[in-house]
């Protein structure tokens, strides 16, 4: 009897364990993966390293002011991809580009237009906060392209949003002859 029960038991095990192996196998199965998507925020300027606003002749009769309408340069473009976050609100956080230069330049204002993103990436990219050219200021930064979501302008010129630089008389009191240089820094900042 013992055998009996001995082998009862056995076949009962081996029963159920195909029994529970059969739950488990069936014509699907799953699994999960996981992954991290970094936070992105790069920009660079295509177009040149360095560019230079050739006066010219910019007064042409004893008496008149200078002229600096004529003073321009638009061969620099803003190229930039970005991966958003989550803001502390739950929403996907947007950026915004800002832009100041490292010293003032007596009596001369240095303008720049921001085109709108000439359309060769995808995502949300971002417009431009402007309509119309900007003072850049050496005191603080200055907002010039606003609403940028994970998105991507595309490498190069013709790609990402057009700088147009111009020059302006500010106090013409202060105007000082002679070679002028300065640096033009490009930043994102988060908008939370």
């Amino acid at each position: 009897m013992k055998k009996l029960s001995l082998i009862i038991a056995t076949v009962l095990v081996l029963g159920v364990a195909k029994i529970s192996k059969a739950q488990v196998d069936s014509e699907s199965a799953s699994h999960g993966v996981s992954f991290e998507v970094p936070q992105i925020a790069i920009l660079d300027i295509e177009g040149g390293e360095n560019i230079e606003l050739n006066l010219g002749t910019i007064v042409e009769e004893a008496g008149d002011g200078i002229d600096l309408s004529g003073v321009t340069n638009d061969q620099l473009w803003l190229n930039y991809t970005v991966l958003t976050g989550t803001g502390q609100n739950g929403r996907a956080q947007e950026q915004k580009i800002y832009v100041s230069i490292d010293n003032a330049i007596p009596g001369i204002n240095l303008m720049l237009k921001v085109g709108a993103d000439e359309g060769a990436g995808a995502g949300a990219n971002g417009t431009p906060s402007n309509s119309s050219a900007i003072v850049v200021d050496d005191e603080a930064s200055t907002e010039i392209i606003s609403g940028i979501g994970s998105s991507y302008t595309g490498d190069g010129t013709n790609k990402g949003h057009n700088l147009a630089y111009s020059l302006e008389v500010g106090d013409f009191e202060e105007l000082v002859a002679g070679s002028h240089s300065v640096t033009v820094t490009y930043t994102f900042t988060d908008n939370n």
